[in-house]
């Protein structure tokens, strides 16, 4: 197997594996600022009809009682204070017209 088919046959196991789980997934490229919101974490976190939802929004729906600490954690591995930031956060979640936590 090439290096090439090595990766796309990982990639699609991965896929496949993340699919059956219906986690929602983001990414953040710091590089560009960019953000990535998996379909699946839009359904879970806010209404699919919605337009797409940036860092700020997200950081908006944050928990109020979890936003210092999440600020905190976010700036020290930012700074390379840490080698992985992993928190469970409380978001609002907003479906039909019903917000909570």
């Amino acid at each position: 197997m090439s290096p090439l088919e090595s990766i796309q046959s990982s990639e699609e196991r991965y896929s496949l594996a993340f699919k059956a789980t219906n986690d929602g997934i983001w990414d953040w490229n710091l590089a560009t600022n960019e953000i990535y919101f998996s379909p699946e974490w839009h359904a879970l976190i806010t209404d699919p009809s919605q337009a797409g939802i940036d860092l700020n929004t997200w950081l908006e729906r944050i928990h109020p009682e979890d936003l210092p600490w999440v600020e905190r954690d976010l700036t020290a591995h930012l700074n390379g204070l840490s080698f992985r930031l992993k928190a469970n956060i409380d978001t609002c979640i907003k479906k039909d017209s019903i917000v909570g936590y």
